[in-house]
């Protein structure tokens, strides 16, 4: 039985330590008091890692929004960029047809005619 009075002894000492915190008034962290209790010194390293985690939450929501305004614009690069080609591609194929090329002869005055014989196949 000793065993487990040890281990109701410990229990009512540890909720005992708990109940015991002091208090913090807003007159102690106004005039830095808080700051020098040992309770609160013990925290410290605990308090600094959930500032880091802040921070670096913080960066990662900025660097997100970056990104995201780079895809936007990225994005409306692309459909510009298709636009412009098709846009190429069709004032190609308007100048490749032989009705613009004829005109285009005779626009510059060139005596060439378009021939009425079909073309000639060489074998070999």
């Amino acid at each position: 039985m000793g065993l487990f009075t040890n281990i109701k002894e410990r229990v009512a000492l540890e909720d005992k330590a708990r109940v015991e915190r002091p208090k913090i008034s807003l007159k102690d962290v106004a005039s830095g008091e808080a700051l020098g209790r040992e309770w609160l010194q013990r925290q410290i390293p605990f308090i600094l890692f959930l500032v880091m985690i802040a921070l670096f939450y913080i960066n990662n929501r900025f660097t997100y929004e970056a990104q995201l305004r780079d895809i936007d614009r990225l994005k409306k690069e692309l459909i510009d960029a298709k636009y412009e080609s098709l846009t190429v591609s069709e004032e190609l194929m308007q100048m490749s047809r032989q009705s613009y090329v004829i005109d285009k002869l005779r626009e510059q005055g060139s005596d060439l005619e378009v021939s009425t014989e079909p073309a000639v196949v060489i074998n070999r």
